[in-house]
């Protein structure tokens, strides 16, 4: 793997677990804990600054209860979380009228454009 390569994955993969983290509202500490290590190395994971041992692969795993594809599964959901946020952005300042109409457009395209 080259350095660029092993970089880019610390740095994706200390993103997922801080995504992980803070959507089960949990502290560094609070995961620490669960998984056995120091605070700070959970921050040097989230930071990218280190990468785990496969004991504290397993143990991130379990504790947030999960597979490995979904552990690794950087692509997905940062996607995911653009376009949530996109729908977001854009219903804010919707009246009730106007987001009712936007979700039967919603439902409309997806009964027409299945996968």
């Amino acid at each position: 793997m080259s350095e660029i390569n092993a970089e880019c994955l610390k740095k994706d993969f200390g993103k997922r677990i801080k995504a992980l983290r803070t959507a089960r509202k949990l502290s560094q500490a609070e995961l620490a804990e669960l998984v056995g290590v120091e605070a700070l190395a959970i921050s040097r994971i989230e930071n990218g600054d280190h990468f785990v041992k496969a004991e504290t692969l397993e143990a991130l795993k379990n504790a947030f209860n999960i597979s490995y594809t979904e552990l690794f599964d950087f692509d997905s959901k940062e996607q995911e979380d653009g376009r949530i946020k996109t729908l977001i952005a854009h219903c804010k300042d919707m009246d009730d009228k106007a987001f009712e109409y936007f979700l039967l457009c919603i439902k409309a395209y997806k009964k027409t454009h299945r996968a």
